[in-house]
Formats: C-alpha cells, structure tokens, sequence
C-alpha cells in the first residue's frame, strides 16, 4: 500500500501544532516513536502531546505555516515558519504579550504511514531572545588556539 508521506506530515502540523488535536497524535505517529527537540531533549508520543500543550499554553495562537515540504518514500523534510503570541508562562517566563516568529526544520522519517521519527531544528535561542531572555542565557564565546606550533629543528 502507498502512502503519501507529504500528506502525514502536513496533517501533523495542521492538526496536531495548529488545532491541538492530540488525538491525531496517536493516529499519525507510530507506537514506538521518538522525537528530537533541541530545548525539550528526546521524547516519546505522551512526551509529544506534553510539549504540544506547552507550547500552545504559552502561544495560544501558535500557527505553523509549512514553507517547503520535500519527501521520498522515508523521509519528510518540512520548514516551517512559526507565529505566536507569548500569553503563558514559557520555560520559566512569564508572558510578555510579544509576538514571536522562529523559523525551524523537521525532518521526519514514516514507515507504514506513521512517523516513527522526527529531528527538528529551529531557532530557539532568537525565540528566548524575541522573549527578552536571550541576555540572561549564558553562552561560551568561541575558543580560540593561543599556543603556536612548536617548531621543528632541522
């Protein structure tokens, strides 16, 4: 049977980021799934619909508007623009009313018409800094080499 991996990884978006419908969840994703977020670490389906709900608690108009879906029969790769309105409490802020925009990329791999994976990137450093938190993160300047190579003696 052929599945149309484009059309599953715009009705996660559309229902599970942008309506909140987590029961699409457990319809679309497989059982064994696990996802990769870069602030919320890895997680599970039950992890998923979590961090769902915490972003949607604080963006309560969050809307993910899909800018390129690209596929074959594994993998789904989706950039996305998101807007929100930061109304909740987010990672220990509280809200601020500011409209934030991230750019991200997901990356998603289906087996059987189910997302058995997902690895997304997106710019959460300019969301905490779009929440006036950016200056409060600590952040290691680059290293940069002090010893010279020895010299060699002939």
């Amino acid at each position: 049977m052929a599945f149309d991996n484009k059309q599953i990884a715009r009705r996660f978006i559309e229902e599970v980021w942008n309506k909140g419908d987590l029961t699409a969840v457990d319809e679309l994703l497989d059982p064994g799934y696990e996802g990769h977020d870069p602030v919320v670490g890895t997680y599970k389906r039950d992890g998923l619909k979590q961090t769902v709900e915490s972003y949607r608690s604080a963006f309560p108009d969050l809307k993910l508007e899909i800018v390129n879906l690209v596929a074959d029969d594994r993998f789904v790769a989706t950039r996305w623009i998101a807007r929100g309105t930061h109304l909740g409490t987010f990672m220990g802020i509280e809200p601020t009313q500011k409209k934030t925009v991230v750019t991200g990329i997901a990356l998603s791999e289906l087996r059987n018409g189910k997302i058995v994976s997902d690895l997304n990137e997106y710019d959460a450093f300019g969301l905490l800094r779009q929440l006036g938190a950016g200056d409060k993160l600590m952040v290691e300047p680059p290293r940069t080499a002090t010893a010279r190579p020895e010299k060699r003696s002939s």
